[in-house]
């Protein structure tokens, strides 16, 4: 299972080896344990450390709070009979959760102690993460932070016209607009074009180079490369060169590409000296700052779900399973409505281990009459409870968009 945990508090995770067909831990070779996090993209999150020793055949790691919602594997390693073994497990880490485990506790029914034996706290922590997912999978959509890696077709047609058994010749119609998975994405974080012929990656990348300009101390006038003088303020503060005419910022020398504006810091009743920048001094001398494009300047995220490529940006390539990006989804907060029924549905998860209806029944007689149960399914009714699937429903509509 992908274990769930939030950026807001360090956590603990545990590794348990059982020999095979056994119910009890046993330690491996010399009782050594590592573990390494890798991030889904590739990037090393936790270097390989030696994991700590609980209890025969219990080993565990803690984990700084992560600053940023994300996705990474955790991979035990260790030995057993001279045997490298590895045990891999999933992270999803993001914002926050939508109910927290005292509001849980307090409902009617788990508060009460079962048989002089109160339900444990890993066990609504276990009925938590079910619920929450299953919740997103019926919605398609999140209600805080989480962090998305999609790989998409640059081209939809391209998939159907390869998968057809006449092999359909579809006419290539470049595509500047791509469906996402996920709704209301907040913000790109990388795109990534894998060739499909060599698997060659070329990420696009921000680039950042150097904004060249001179100042000089007697006029207090500063000047940008190709531009007429820009005159600052006689008093301390940020000085933005405007977006206009041939700036080369940011290594934008194409004239058919945009121009980005940027904003140099100075001190002094006369800007005769500039900080927040790299290199140079007051004076005559170049001064250098460094200037990043952002992503959103070639490509955009709408809330409703949808990649577009900027104007002036070329078309995604044609491909099937050519285009990787990662981005953030998820709006702030889950409405009242959704947060109701998911305690509800929490509750009856955590009873529901105690119901000794058999699972196959679909009726129950009782000595009020006859009840039908209800049943399940995969989309219509992700829970089997009517008034919960009613909210799910309503809340998993997509708005209709086009590419």
């Amino acid at each position: 299972m992908i274990l769930r945990y939030t950026t807001e508090q360090p956590f603990t995770l545990t590794l348990t080896l059982l020999p095979q067909n056994s119910e009890t831990p046993a330690d491996p070779d010399s009782s050594a344990v590592t573990v390494e996090i890798t991030h889904v993209n590739g990037t090393e999150i936790l270097a390989s450390t030696s994991a700590a020793r609980l209890a025969a055949g219990v080993y565990t790691i803690a984990v700084p709070p992560q600053s940023r919602p994300m996705r990474a594997t955790v991979t035990w390693s260790y030995a057993v009979g001279g045997v490298a073994a590895t045990t891999v497990q999933y992270l999803d880490i993001f914002q926050s959760h939508y109910i927290d485990l005292q509001t849980i506790r307090a409902l009617d029914g788990i508060n009460i102690p079962n048989g002089g034996q109160a339900y444990p706290t890993a066990m609504l922590v276990e009925k938590r993460d079910e619920a929450e997912a299953l919740f997103e999978q019926a919605c398609g959509m999140y209600w805080t932070p989480h962090y998305v890696r999609e790989v998409l077709d640059g081209d939809p047609n391209y998939r159907i016209a390869r998968q057809s058994a006449t092999r359909d010749i579809i006419d290539y119609t470049p595509y500047k607009r791509l469906v996402l998975g996920s709704r209301y994405p907040r913000e790109l974080l990388s795109v990534v074009f894998v060739d499909p012929n060599t698997g060659i990656v070329t990420p696009v990348v921000q680039p950042a180079t150097t904004l060249t300009s001179t100042y000089t101390v007697g006029s207090a006038t500063m000047n940008v490369t190709s531009t007429a003088g820009h005159n600052p303020p006689a008093n301390s503060g940020d000085y933005t060169f405007p977006n206009a005419g041939p700036v080369k910022v940011a290594g934008i020398l194409n004239p058919t590409q945009p121009v980005f504006e940027t904003t140099l810091q100075y001190t002094g009743t006369t800007p005769t000296t500039l900080t927040g920048v790299t290199g140079g001094t007051s004076g005559t001398a170049g001064i250098g700052a460094a200037v990043t494009v952002p992503l959103s300047a070639y490509y955009v995220i709408y809330a409703s779900g949808e990649l577009e490529a900027q104007i002036g940006v070329s078309a995604f390539p044609r491909g099937i399973d050519n285009v990787v990006i990662e981005y953030m989804a998820g709006l702030n907060a889950m409405p009242s409505d959704l947060t109701l029924v998911l305690a509800k549905y929490i509750r009856y998860l955590v009873l529901n281990t105690n119901s000794r209806i058999p699972d196959r029944a679909t009726y129950m007689q009782t000595e009020f009459g006859s009840f039908k149960i209800g049943q399940a399914s995969a989309w219509a009714a992700p829970t089997g409870i009517a008034d919960i699937d009613a909210v799910l429903i309503r809340h998993g509509t997509r708005v209709p968009s086009f590419s």
